[in-house]
């Protein structure tokens, strides 16, 4: 890679060459599952800097010029902060920043959307406004591009965007191993992690070392130190939990108010192999599904379109799913011709839980597979299919990209991956095989991360509290329990008793009330306080309101969350 002074997607940067994304038809499970949300109670007006002098050289925003309320601008970086940071190369973090809305402002809020892998300028961008609601305001809200990410130097595994889109065309063919009904033999998908791996080594060799959690927390310090603030205030969902335990770790006493939300487990993501990490993912997984189910059952046929008078929701989907290992559908109704078969369906399944909100709308999809014509169902996983490529980005390369460098010990025999796997289905029959060995790139990574923070977890802070879903797809409860129980004190658990992904997914009163005071008062719950998700959510709703009207603000974060930690 060379390091020459010409902009890079608009910022004087690193350049590298273009990314490739991959459409592997695996369960990304490193996502929101258990909402937990950190808050330390003190917080700092930022101080206010001039457009011309600021270091992120505020400028307007893309498609955003007739709003003042919007600014986008860049921080340059140390590549490497284990190196001498005045002389050596740098990068720029490309950010994006919405007013406060009432004023005095408290500051500032960085956020983080998850993946990893998800672009938080373009997030605060889509967002803004539905964020400044959501936290009372009072605070700017920042959004940046992790580096490796979106348009901080995203990561390249290719050549060009076009070699980029024909191995997405292999790759896609080749199902994970031994995961309902597929044939694929475990050297085939391993070769394909291998490639994988071993091209993005080639193409984006010098910044891969540099794109782990712990420098990404350092950019976020840097970040914090540019605005001018004593302290960081956060909100993180899914991933973005992870980078925020491992910031308020590395610098407890510039923590302000901060938030985790559907939370990761440090210890066993930073403490060793991704293989051993993934199973405690989805360990609520399977018991959210009969939730879905058994909700659907209830609502009856007129509501629910999988409910049948004689027959239970879950066995007719295991049935289904049982028939499709045999005999795949056809699917002729599609963008493009394709075929629905076992692998697939789990897939749609699990992606439908992250998102309660749109259950009912997925059991008619389901239904409709059922009866025959799967092209609702086939659709979501073509996306926009570009037969000549010119444009690239990171996509979904930020998620090893990060993962394989924060982890250790995957580089092991494929037979201690299968057992790995083995141990996934005794967690999660739908998911639990699958988990795993959607991260086998890790084993075939190529590089070493420059640094990587494995604690101490019990620094003590100033207040945290933690937000946990009763049935999370992704970060299950205990995940939340767990990050209380290591800080020792220097947390708060609040139950929010929903479903899905992140507090977001189910909507609750009572946990957005607790969310803004924070924010705004540093005042927080009792330990142990529990929410409930407001009455008026219904999860099947009546035929004639299916007609949804104009998405809620809290629907608008919710669905950033989805995007960037569901399979698509």
């Amino acid at each position: 890679m060379k390091f020459e002074s010409e902009p890079f997607l608009g910022f004087n940067t690193i350049r590298h060459r273009p990314t490739r994304v991959s459409i592997l038809t695996v369960l990304i499970t490193l996502a929101c599952n258990v909402a937990l949300f950190i808050i330390f109670v003190f917080s700092y007006p930022s101080t206010e800097q001039s457009e011309d002098t600021s270091p992120f050289h505020w400028t307007t925003c893309p498609g955003k010029q007739a709003d003042a309320n919007y600014k986008c601008g860049s921080l340059s970086v140390p590549l490497d902060y284990t190196q001498n940071t005045t002389a050596g190369k740098t990068i720029d973090i490309a950010i994006a920043l919405y007013k406060a809305q009432v004023l005095p402002s408290l500051g500032t809020i960085t956020f983080n959307f998850g993946g990893p892998g998800g672009p938080g300028k373009a997030s605060v961008l889509a967002a803004g406004k539905a964020l400044s609601e959501l936290t009372g305001g009072r605070h700017d809200i920042l959004g940046f591009d992790p580096r490796g990410i979106g348009e901080s130097v995203p990561i390249t595994c290719f050549k060009t965007a076009n070699h980029h889109a024909q191995f997405d065309v292999m790759a896609s063919g080749v199902n994970p191993p031994d995961t309902l009904g597929s044939t694929t033999l475990v050297s085939s998908y391993a070769a394909v992690q291998e490639a994988w791996a071993k091209s993005c080594a080639k193409w984006a060799g010098d910044i891969l070392p540099h794109m782990g959690t712990t420098q990404v927390a350092r950019d976020m310090d840097e970040i914090r130190k540019a605005l001018g603030d004593d302290v960081l205030n956060y909100y993180g969902f899914s991933y973005g939990t992870m980078l925020g335990t491992v910031y308020v770790s590395m610098f407890p006493d510039r923590v302000g108010r901060a938030i985790i939300d559907g939370v990761m487990n440090p210890l066993t993501y930073m403490g060793g192999p991704i293989f051993k990490d993934t199973p405690g993912d989805v360990v609520d997984s399977d018991e959210l599904f009969k939730v879905f189910a058994h909700e659907c059952d209830k609502a009856g046929p007129t509501r629910c379109a999988l409910s049948h008078p004689k027959h239970k929701t879950s066995h007719r989907i295991h049935n289904f799913l049982k028939d499709l290992e045999s005999r795949p559908l056809v699917v002729e109704g599609s963008e493009v011709p394709s075929i629905l078969d076992a692998p697939r369906t789990a897939t749609a399944i699990y992606n439908a839980l992250y998102r309660p909100s749109g259950w009912s709308k997925f059991a008619r999809d389901l239904a409709s597979a059922m009866a025959g014509n799967a092209t609702e169902l086939v659709n979501p996983f073509l996306g926009d299919v570009d037969s000549c490529p010119i444009m690239d980005s990171s996509a979904d390369n930020g998620l090893p990209g990060v993962t394989c460098l924060d982890t250790i010990g995957n580089d092991v025999s494929l037979k201690e991956w299968e057992k790995a796997s083995e141990k996934g289905e005794d967690v999660s029959r739908l998911f639990g095989r699958a988990s795993v060995w959607q991260y086998l790139v890790c084993k075939y990574w190529q590089v070493k991360p420059v640094e990587r923070f494995t604690g101490p977890w019990n620094n003590m802070l100033r207040n945290k509290l933690l937000i946990g879903n009763t049935l999370d797809v992704i970060t299950p409860l205990r995940n939340a329990k767990t990050v209380e129980r290591i800080l020792k004190g220097s947390s708060v658990l609040l139950h929010h008793d929903g479903y899905g992904h992140c507090s977001t997914a189910h909507k609750s009163s009572c946990t957005l009330r607790y969310i803004r005071q924070l924010f705004v008062n540093g005042s927080y719950p009792e330990s142990g306080t529990k929410c409930s998700v407001d009455h008026d959510v219904v999860l099947f709703p009546e035929a004639d309101s299916l007609v949804q009207p104009k998405k809620t603000e809290l629907e608008e974060i919710h669905d950033l969350i989805v995007q960037y930690n569901i399979v698509k």
